[in-house]
């Protein structure tokens, strides 16, 4: 599923389970998570007008640290650990299986069920760019990526991020606990 749908997943299953805090923590993980993979996959689309997945063969090697923040996204997008998106896609798949014992809705266990069906699915797919970038050879002569210190900064601030959320999870729930919602 997409991260909408991870997130509409946990709508549906929210009721007593956190609430606005718990959706407002995967809504942030999942913006973060995206943030990061849309704009490495610009910066390489930009500099070398990169278009198909089979263009990204070898350029890990070329330039090693947008590809390991994309490397980085795409494993948080698929839910593995050591990122966020592991505990965003634990904490969704724990409140669906958590509302389904108590409510016995066959719908909510079926969800449970497509939803590690998709996830195991999504592995293909979201890894593909890295293995690419760093297992495949370079198949068609590459320009330069160009990289900015600014750029390079935002992505890197990213990564620790996604990184840290993974370590500490409760530091995210914090922050959004001292929020205050005015409804």
């Amino acid at each position: 599923m997409c991260g909408s749908g991870w997130l509409l997943t946990h709508w549906s299953s929210c009721v007593g389970h956190g609430g606005l805090a718990f959706y407002a923590i995967l809504f942030h993980c999942f913006l973060l998570m995206n943030f990061l993979a849309f704009s490495v996959l610009h910066q390489y689309e930009e500099s070398i007008e990169i278009n198909s997945v089979t263009a990204f063969s070898g350029l890990g090697r070329l330039s090693f640290f947008p590809a390991f923040a994309i490397l980085i996204a795409m494993v948080a997008l698929t839910g593995l650990p050591p990122t966020a998106g592991f505990i965003a896609k634990l904490l969704i798949f724990s409140s669906l299986w958590s509302t389904y014992q108590e409510t016995q809705n066959m719908m909510l266990l079926a969800l449970f069920i497509i939803g590690l069906v998709n996830t195991v699915i999504s592995l293909f797919f979201y890894l593909k760019i890295p293995y690419s970038l760093f297992m495949k050879e370079i198949i068609q002569p590459v320009g330069i990526l160009k990289n900015s210190l600014t750029r390079n900064l935002l992505h890197g601030i990213l990564v620790i991020i996604l990184i840290y959320l993974f370590l500490q999870p409760d530091s995210l729930m914090g922050w959004i606990n001292r929020i205050t919602f005015v409804l």
